[in-house]
């Protein structure tokens, strides 16, 4: 059975933030008006394309998401809607515009609260175009750093220094931190070759839930406006506030541990006085046993019974 192919060829990739929603893409647009729209109602008009919440971290759990069940999405969704999303993700391959659009729809909006639970994740999304079908997985952000770090790890994964940005600042209540890569095999193939493909093409995106509120949107929008020789800066800055909030959260809870010692241990000395005056209580409480009863014991003999 064919597998995937890991390696990866670097050519062909583009800036991750080629698609942010920006001017002449304000969000007052109409493009960005039917995709909100349709985002936000796709998951009670068609409950039954939805894929069932999960939240797969490794490649061997993944998300297939095939062509067919694609092309069912895309006839379910208005004309208006095809056009618009095309429009919003010029530049990118079909088949990645295809695959991003349906994930968003029936994966993406509908769990985005669980998945933004879930912390900084990169999303993996590997087009299969000779297979008809699309691999998707999240990337924690400890192992996009760590991948990234290793040389031969990043080769071998496709991660750049924009995943690493990327992932890094994106409004996780809004936006996906999203890589992809497309696979193609040649037609006339032997049967030596995978299947999968060989790779034609990497980049990636930061995707935009439809926002519920509208200051939301506007933080999503922020971002999306960050120059690009500004991104540098900001992921070390949000990482700097990452590693503040993680000490006060680690101060924050060892202060509870003490507290919380010396809460079991002011109640284990209130316990032990309680028991030590129960006891002297108990003491207090018996006969006095007879003077002449002491004095015939400690003799060894008895009183003889008079009667």
């Amino acid at each position: 059975m064919d597998e995937p192919p890991e390696d990866l060829d670097a050519k062909g990739s583009t800036s991750h933030r080629a698609c942010t929603w920006k001017d002449p893409l304000h969000h007052t647009s109409p493009h960005i008006a039917v995709l909100r729209a349709t985002q936000s109602s796709f998951a009670e008009e068609h409950p039954e394309m939805l894929v069932k919440w999960r939240f797969p971290t490794m490649r061997r759990d993944c998300i297939k998401v095939s062509f067919r069940a694609i092309e069912k999405i895309e006839r379910s969704c208005s004309a208006e809607y095809n056009t618009a999303i095309n429009v919003v993700l010029a530049g990118f391959p079909h088949s990645v515009v295809r695959v991003v659009s349906a994930l968003g729809l029936n994966y993406l909006h509908p769990h985005h609260k669980l998945i933004s639970q879930q912390g900084r994740h990169l999303l993996m999304v590997k087009v299969y175009e000779s297979k008809s079908e699309a691999h998707c997985w999240f990337i924690p952000l400890k192992e996009v750093l760590a991948s990234h770090a290793q040389t031969s790890e990043a080769l071998k994964t496709g991660i750049s220094l924009n995943d690493v940005q990327l992932v890094q600042t994106y409004d996780v209540a809004n936006v996906f931190a999203v890589h992809a890569e497309t696979f193609s095999a040649p037609k006339n193939a032997g049967s030596h070759v995978n299947t999968y493909g060989e790779c034609t093409w990497i980049g990636g995106m930061a995707f935009h839930a439809a926002s519920h509120s509208e200051e939301a949107f506007e933080r999503a929008q922020a971002f999306a406006l960050v120059p690009d020789d500004e991104m540098e800066g900001l992921a070390a800055k949000n990482a700097q506030n990452r590693e503040k909030r993680a000490r006060k959260k680690a101060n924050q809870k060892l202060k509870k541990e003490q507290e919380a010692a010396a809460a079991a241990a002011e109640a284990s000395r209130v316990k032990a006085e309680e028991e030590e005056a129960e006891a002297k209580e108990r003491r207090a409480g018996k006969l006095q046993v007879h003077e002449s009863l002491v004095e015939a014991l400690a003799k060894g003999r008895l009183l003889r019974d008079t009667t």
